[in-house]
């Protein structure tokens, strides 16, 4: 089995709330998502919620062979809740963009890219809130944030797209600088990051974000917290060529060589196991 959120500790899912990152189901017992009524601002339906999570990790504890996580972020956080199932760390398997052309030296119409949902745990307003001026902000996606986002925009250099198709979604993930990760939510294996480094795209991801770790790996993931580094960050962009740092650990990563190989692999160690 595979775990791809949070829902077996978090009512939400997301481990957020009032847009901010939330941990008390973590530290606190799962009583303080009905508290707050975290899914669907409900008691009665965080009561349900939190109901079933407690049937899920049963079901886990005794019916599955192997738990796999999808990044060391979401295996650290997930992992005390079944002691004795053993596990393994996979990230996902992610169709390849293809290779965009280089970043470097593009002219004033370079562009930094935000894909996603306009949602509140997305933290794109708080992007917005520490954006720096001269520097070109390209947000492609819908949802109920959008006209708060555009008028925190205002006085910005940003551009709202709304949806994209697929094609042109990933011409956007080709042609960008870099993509923004701004997520307040811990997130577990983002897919777009995947496919931006797919395409030779550097990604700046928050460093409250599972995403964060990967800057131990390759230069092509920087973090920040404040906006004096997402702006050296930015800056940096301009300067540095990522892009086959970038491929080379989409490659070693989410690739399809990749993920087939390790899931090959355990799929073997279970059933050997299964045979003795």
């Amino acid at each position: 089995m595979t775990l791809h959120n949070y829902r077996a500790i978090c009512a939400n899912g997301v481990l957020v709330r009032e847009g901010k990152r939330c941990m008390e189901c973590v530290s606190m017992g799962p009583l303080r998502g009905i508290l707050h009524g975290c899914y669907r601002n409900s008691r009665v339906a965080s009561a349900s919620v939190i109901g079933y999570q407690q049937h899920l990790r049963r079901a886990i504890r005794s019916s599955v062979d192997v738990l796999i996580y999808t990044s060391a972020a979401s295996e650290n956080l997930l992992k005390p809740l079944f002691p004795g199932v053993p596990s393994s760390l996979i990230p996902n398997y992610v169709p390849d963009v293809g290779l965009g052309t280089s970043n470097i030296h593009q002219s004033t119409e370079g562009y930094y890219l935000v894909l996603g949902r306009l949602t509140e745990e997305k933290g794109i307003g708080e992007l917005l809130s520490i954006w720096p001026p001269g520097f070109r902000l390209v947000i492609a996606g819908e949802g109920p944030q959008r006209e708060v986002l555009k008028l925190m925009a205002e006085s910005l250099d940003v551009d709202f797209l709304g949806y994209v198709d697929l094609d042109k979604r990933n011409e956007l993930l080709r042609g960008a600088l870099g993509l923004i990760l701004p997520s307040v939510t811990l997130e577990a294996d983002p897919l777009v990051v995947s496919e931006a480094l797919s395409a030779g795209t550097p990604c700046i991801v928050n460093s409250g974000t599972a995403s964060a770790a990967l800057s131990s790996t390759s230069p092509s993931v920087i973090p920040y917290e404040s906006g004096g580094e997402l702006r050296v960050a930015l800056e940096r962009l301009l300067h540095e060529d990522l892009k086959d740092s970038a491929r080379w650990l989409y490659e070693e990563t989410w690739s399809a060589g990749a993920w087939t190989s390790r899931y090959m692999s355990l799929v073997e160690e279970v059933l050997r196991g299964k045979t003795v």
